[in-house]
């Protein structure tokens, strides 16, 4: 009997420790990721779609948001608590917008320079707007795509905080003067454009067979927009600026920068453009800014309606495609569908 009481105080201990440690230990409960699963697989049968029956490039090249609303509520692929946004990477937008901190007469030869503002792009039409004000109301704007200041402002380092979340949210810084030495070494000026005094040469220019993807996208723009035929191009320039990497226009004696660009300045957004001074009757250059202008727009978009707010908890999907209008040559682009749940905003 004794035995039997030992084995049943044992058994009430051992319910009673395994008890007691529920206390000790929390249960933790997981949901399954089947939502954002299916939310993905969502995205990428819509892209597959638009992209089959030639949607996306139908839309771009007519700059039509409206169309991929129209298809993506008539393919019914989204439960109405489903939102969707839609960017398209690697070309310019269909409107870049520049902000010139310039007087009236330098918003006036810009827009001489940059003429004609409305063209087409491998058969998108593309134009350029330009709006003229200080360096804070303009980055302040939403729709700046391009900070362009005419000479050197020596305030740039004291609204540093200010540009770098411009440049954070994709915007671009475009010089597009003349510097000194010490305004190169100014602190802001070398480390936002990636500049160095120490150039030497001619003031005569070629595109830079050594240099990174940012300026054979210039040159590739360059040979869209071109009408002389010119590959060597005129500058007046007086800055000596260093040759390295990220130079885009060399001197023909090797030794001297006359464009130079910097992506990826902030959190691995942003760009800059140096572009030294020249004379405005050299068609060639005027087209070469331009094309430098292409590149500083961001190449990046939103073909959607409206604006969006896209909450932080979402899914993406993107692909990389190309399009093509007539005989020209195609062009490469990544379109990237972005999907959330409205609810949860």
């Amino acid at each position: 009997m004794k035995g039997f009481i030992r084995i049943l105080e044992a058994i009430i201990a051992s319910i009673i420790l395994l008890t007691s440690l529920t206390f000790f230990f929390k249960t933790e409960i997981r949901p399954t990721e089947w939502g954002d699963v299916l939310t993905k697989t969502r995205a990428e049968d819509l892209l597959y779609a638009m992209e089959r029956n030639n949607t996306l490039q139908e839309a771009m090249l007519a700059n039509d948001a409206t169309k991929i609303s129209g298809v993506i509520a008539g393919l019914d692929a989204l439960p109405p608590a489903i939102d969707w946004s839609l960017r398209i990477k690697g070309i310019p937008p269909p409107f870049i917008f520049i902000g010139c901190s310039c007087t009236q007469q330098g918003k006036t030869d810009l827009e001489s320079r940059l003429d004609p503002l409305s063209f087409a792009y491998h058969g998108r039409p593309v134009e350029i707007r330009i709006q003229q004000g200080t360096v804070q109301e303009l980055i302040s704007r939403e729709d700046t795509n391009v900070l362009l200041l005419t000479d050197y402002d020596p305030n740039l380092k004291l609204m540093e905080r200010e540009l770098n979340s411009f440049l954070e949210r994709g915007g671009t810084i475009f010089i597009f003067s003349d510097l000194e030495q010490r305004e190169v070494e100014d602190g802001y000026i070398n480390k936002t454009f990636g500049l160095m005094w120490g150039g030497v040469g001619s003031s005569s220019g070629i595109f830079y067979s050594l240099a990174d993807a940012a300026s054979m996208k210039i040159k590739k723009y360059y040979g869209a927009v071109q009408t002389t035929g010119d590959s060597t191009f005129t500058f007046q320039s007086i800055s000596l600026i260093a040759v390295d990497s990220r130079t885009a226009i060399i001197s023909d004696t090797g030794q001297r920068s006359l464009v130079k660009t910097n992506d990826g300045i902030i959190n691995g957004r942003g760009r800059a453009v140096w572009f030294a001074d020249y004379d405005e009757a050299e068609t060639d250059v005027n087209e070469l800014l331009k094309a430098a202008v292409m590149w500083a727009s961001g190449e990046s978009f939103r073909l959607e309606d409206g604006i969006k707010r896209i909450t932080p908890k979402r899914v993406e999907v993107s692909f990389i495609s190309s399009y093509k209008s007539g005989t020209e040559a195609a062009d490469v682009y990544e379109a990237v569908l972005t999907l959330w749940n409205i609810l949860e905003a």
